[in-house]
């Protein structure tokens, strides 16, 4: 059997030979595929002599099939079929049956926040994955990340990395918590009472 160049096979081609074997028409072809009528005559001449035969010769106003488009008409159309329905039709995602890795990369205080709710969910939604958390900070993330050591980030970081996606979930703001009798202050407190009363971040 000769060996198939595989460099001068394209998909493209089957589906033109498919919509000339229903339409007859190299025209009604290319309005049905939304393509010029020289890029289908092109894709009819590059099959022409893939296949070796002219696979189609008119016939008054019509377009009439060669013997040799007559046998691969049962073949070529059920192949569509099954790439459009096996190859190119996305799977969904079952997390109930998902059992491979996900690796959570956290920050101290996003394990401090999500890490428990995290394994709840995941023991309810995927109870079969093989959930992971990895201790990252601001400065070492990216390289997880891109060095697919972690899956996803969560915590209080920046990046204007083109290459990573990120998504805001909810934004934090700080407070200052203060004993009005130990103080001698009260609400609301003026930038000036604040920076000269001892206080510690947390």
């Amino acid at each position: 059997m000769k060996p198939v160049n595989w460099r001068s096979v394209d998909l493209n081609f089957l589906v033109a030979f498919a919509a000339l074997m229903e339409t007859r028409s190299v025209t009604r072809a290319a309005e049905k595929l939304s393509i010029g009528q020289s890029a289908m005559s092109h894709n009819l001449s590059r099959l022409r002599t893939l296949l070796d035969d002219p696979l189609f010769h008119r016939q008054g106003n019509e377009m009439q099939q060669t013997a040799r488009a007559f046998e691969l008409e049962p073949v070529i159309t059920p192949l569509l079929d099954t790439i459009a329905t096996d190859v190119l039709t996305p799977v969904s995602f079952e997390p109930k049956q998902y059992s491979g890795p996900i690796r959570i990369g956290l920050t101290d205080y996003a394990e401090l926040v999500f890490a428990p709710a995290l394994f709840d969910v995941f023991r309810e939604q995927a109870p079969h994955c093989q959930l992971s958390c990895h201790p990252v900070d601001r400065v070492n993330y990216r390289e997880a990340l891109k060095n697919d050591q972690v899956d996803v980030v969560l915590g209080a970081v920046q990046t204007e990395d083109p290459v990573l996606l990120m998504e805001n979930l909810y934004t934090e703001r700080h407070v200052c918590l203060f004993d009005p009798h130990s103080t001698g202050l009260s609400a609301p407190l003026s930038l000036d009472d604040y920076t000269k009363t001892p206080h510690a971040l947390v």
